[in-house]
């Protein structure tokens, strides 16, 4: 059951955290340091592939954004349907978080602490799926809307664009998932 154990953010910076004193040139004559003393985490593959990983995962989320744009901004009566539009809106929710999981691991050093790494990971192994999903779910729900009103066989490029942008979604989980890691203990 112990590793089920969920920590507050004030018990795991005890717990990752020690407290130094250093000589500082003030009226006490030192200043408290911080030491990260918790476990790293490090990318096992070469530099160059976690480049390329971060390159893809980049790539996957821009593309997606691009897409769901393309898809979003077009004036259709597939478009109009409340639960296309709804669908798509809530699926910038999962993809705000997402695209902060990118920009922190496009930022990511060598060496990671604890919280970085699950930040990082969490972020880039959940927001992707849901984001994903839900464009799924808005392609699936435009060309119901198509069959069902009888709009033009021209409108099927929305819900495709949709599909499209949520399998590019997906594709930063998959790109990211591949990237193994090992976690080290602090020598401090």
């Amino acid at each position: 059951m112990e590793q089920f154990k969920f920590l507050s953010m004030k018990e795991s910076f005890e717990e990752n955290y020690k407290a130094v004193k250093v000589p500082a040139k003030n009226k006490k004559g030192f200043r408290m340091e911080y030491v990260y003393i918790g476990p790293w985490y490090v990318w096992t593959a070469d530099p160059i592939q976690v480049k390329k990983t971060k390159i893809g995962v980049l790539n996957a989320c821009v593309i997606s954004l691009i897409l769901y744009v393309v898809a979003a901004l077009q004036d259709s009566p597939v478009n109009y349907q409340r639960l296309v539009s709804m669908t798509g809106l809530l699926s910038l929710a999962p993809f705000i978080f997402e695209l902060f999981g990118v920009v922190q691991f496009w930022m990511s050093k060598e060496k990671m602490t604890n919280l970085n790494f699950d930040d990082i990971s969490g972020k880039l192994k959940i927001a992707p799926v849901i984001h994903a999903a839900l464009l799924f779910l808005c392609g699936a729900l435009g060309i119901y809307a198509i069959v069902h009103n009888g709009f033009s066989r021209i409108q099927l490029l929305i819900p495709v664009c949709y599909g499209l942008a949520g399998w590019e979604a997906l594709s930063v989980y998959l790109i990211f998932r591949k990237l193994q890691h090992k976690k080290i203990e602090n020598q401090n």
